[in-house]
């Protein structure tokens, strides 16, 4: 994990916001370019603590944003988030599902 892994992350996920550069610059208290000059590599790298106020800022877990596994970690992250309200029992039968789901997916994908 480098840099240029963040900051394409961070591209992506303010795109799939629908958050300019601008906007999320002044969102996290920062002059205007903050994010655009990181995102194009003029500022080489951020501080971990603005890391963490980005992550904040966008309602994402530093572990769903550093996730390489995950093509849409914003949609996993509130997922998660409302699966986390759930009883035990419901959670179970989520899980259930879920792994119903994939196995299906993965059979489907052996035939192919």
């Amino acid at each position: 994990m480098n840099d240029d892994f963040v900051r394409d992350k961070l591209a992506r996920l303010l795109t799939e916001k629908d958050i300019s550069y601008y906007e999320a610059s002044l969102g996290i208290g920062h002059a205007r370019g903050y994010i655009r000059d990181y995102i194009s590599g003029k500022t080489k790298s951020i501080p971990l603590r603005e890391f963490f106020i980005i992550c904040d800022y966008l309602k994402i877990s530093p572990s769903a944003f550093l996730d390489t596994d995950n093509a849409s970690p914003l949609k996993t992250e509130a997922g998660y988030q409302e699966f986390k309200k759930l009883d035990p029992e419901d959670q179970e039968d989520y899980i259930r599902l879920f792994r119903r789901q994939n196995n299906r997916r993965k059979k489907e994908k052996e035939k192919s």
